[in-house]
């Protein structure tokens, strides 16, 4: 299926999606799926929104993550915009102990299977309607986007989905409240390209300065570097077109490109049209942010616009960046020569 991921700092609340987003995510990663490059630190926790880019997706999901240490993922339970729905079923299989509490009567339900390493609660209602529940957050039918929310603060979490129908009679009734997941009904965050435009227009050549952008290990991307500035705090979305395969990286406060991992913090491919960038960041007037336009393949040359909607208008100006220098010295010997250095 194609998955959608959004990035927030603590909390994550469904009712008010666009509440602490740091960035989202569509077609970064391999078959459609979301592919996210962020700077964490010890001091703060992350939660990561796993959902779909069409409503009512339904279909099995791995998490992996990369980084200098191993993270822990655990599910995260929002305890806002808490829509209690005896419509729907949520089963949990854990390795920890859990509580189970049944109502009910002879229904039809769809039941979604979740398996993680981490203690959770099960809990099973069952009414006359039929409805589609997924992963540890569930929307209804009348809802547009089906969610899953991961706390991320693990290296690989695998999260199995599968669904089936059945039809269950029992009479067991329990006055006791049974802590389980939260059923809520999320409102997917939509990546609106509305409000005020700005707009930079620019230009990749073999004259541009080059560098060796993330997640590669050679030279010879060139690049140009933008820095961001705005006057109002708010989600804002950054749009490339051209007719070249762009490659779009965020940086915080400052960008190096002999450093190119260094304050990063998201980067995108092919997430806008034509195989453009478009990156999705929650914008503050406290700091600036540099964009810097590159490519996906070396050596690649060509015209490029950007374009920023937001609450505000974007002021984007060149941003002047230490450049990579390298040094090549020639040594001449008889009757060979021999070059040491250079590329």
């Amino acid at each position: 299926m194609d998955t959608y991921g959004y990035l927030y700092t603590l909390p994550f609340i469904p009712s008010s999606p666009q509440s602490n987003l740091v960035v989202a995510a569509d077609d970064g990663g391999s078959q459609g799926n979301f592919q996210i490059t962020a700077t964490f630190t010890v001091t703060q926790s992350m939660i990561l929104v796993v959902t779909t880019y069409h409503p009512d997706d339904i279909g099995e999901f791995n998490i992996s993550i990369h980084g200098p240490a191993q993270l822990s993922l655990t599910p995260y339970i929002s305890t806002s915009n808490v829509g209690t729905n005896t419509n729907e079923a949520t089963s949990v299989d854990t390795t920890a102990t859990t509580t189970t509490t049944a109502t009910s009567t002879t229904s039809t339900t769809t039941t979604t299977a979740t398996s993680t390493t981490s203690t959770t609660t099960t809990t099973a209602t069952s009414t006359t309607t039929t409805t589609t529940t997924t992963a540890t957050s569930t929307t209804s039918t009348t809802s547009t986007t089906t969610t899953t929310v991961v706390i991320t603060t693990a290296t690989t979490v695998t999260t199995k989905l599968a669904t089936k129908t059945s039809t269950k009679r029992t009479s067991r009734r329990t006055t006791k409240k049974a802590i389980r997941p939260t059923i809520t009904t999320p409102i997917a965050v939509t990546a609106t390209t509305s409000g005020i435009q700005s707009s930079y227009s620019g230009a990749l050549t073999e004259k541009s300065s080059s560098f060796m952008r993330p997640k590669q290990r050679r030279y010879g991307f060139y690049f140009l570097a933008i820095e961001v500035t705005i006057s109002s705090s708010g989600i804002y979305t950054i749009l490339c077109e051209s007719g070249i395969n762009t490659y779009g990286c965020l940086y915080n406060e400052s960008f190096l490109p002999s450093s190119p991992n260094s304050k990063l913090i998201a980067t995108d491919d092919d997430s806008g049209s034509k195989k453009n960038f478009k990156l999705i960041a929650n914008l503050t007037t406290t700091e600036s942010m540099i964009l810097v336009v590159t490519t996906y393949n070396a050596e690649q040359t060509g015209a490029f616009t950007v374009i920023v909607y937001g609450p505000e208008k974007a002021i984007l100006s060149p941003y002047v960046a230490i450049p990579l220098t390298t040094t090549s010295t020639s040594t001449t010997t008889s009757p060979t020569k021999s070059r040491i250095g250079g590329r």
